[in-house]
């Protein structure tokens, strides 16, 4: 019962970033993602910006975010920050990859300033991958 879904990326390369990918495999990211997404049509909105700017495009409440972008601290901080913002009472924010140290200290400062509980679930990967663990808050 999707009424619209706001999906951000920017499909640039981003030599700061933790984990720097190609142009080529950004392109090739970027098809993937409208092929998968199709179905969904005109529910769609593409904000094909970095998040910090993205995010003042977003303007009304809305019911769940995932973040999964840059992985450094500052960044991931930034954007906890504008997803909790533009959530709903009620609402969830969630996010990939909470065993990279600046995700980690991101959501876990959060949490302490905000005094919330943390929900982390671990994700077991294919052997010779690292493992993750996806991380989530309700807003109350």
């Amino acid at each position: 019962n999707i009424s619209k879904l706001y999906l951000i990326d920017s499909y640039e390369e981003n030599p700061k970033a933790v984990e720097c990918f190609s142009k080529e495999s950004l392109l090739d990211a970027k098809k993937d993602a409208k092929a998968r997404m199709k179905a969904f049509g005109n529910k769609i909105v593409w904000i094909h910006k970095l998040s910090d700017e993205a995010f003042r495009e977003i303007n009304e409440q809305v019911d769940f975010v995932y973040v999964d972008a840059d992985h450094d601290y500052e960044p991931v901080k930034q954007d906890i920050k504008n997803s909790y913002d533009i959530l709903k009472k009620g609402g969830i924010l969630a996010g990939h990859d909470l065993t990279y140290p600046g995700v980690f200290r991101a959501y876990s400062e959060f949490l302490l300033e905000h005094k919330m509980s943390a929900n982390i679930e671990a994700t077991i990967c294919p052997p010779g991958e690292h493992w993750s663990a996806d991380w989530w808050i309700i807003k109350e």
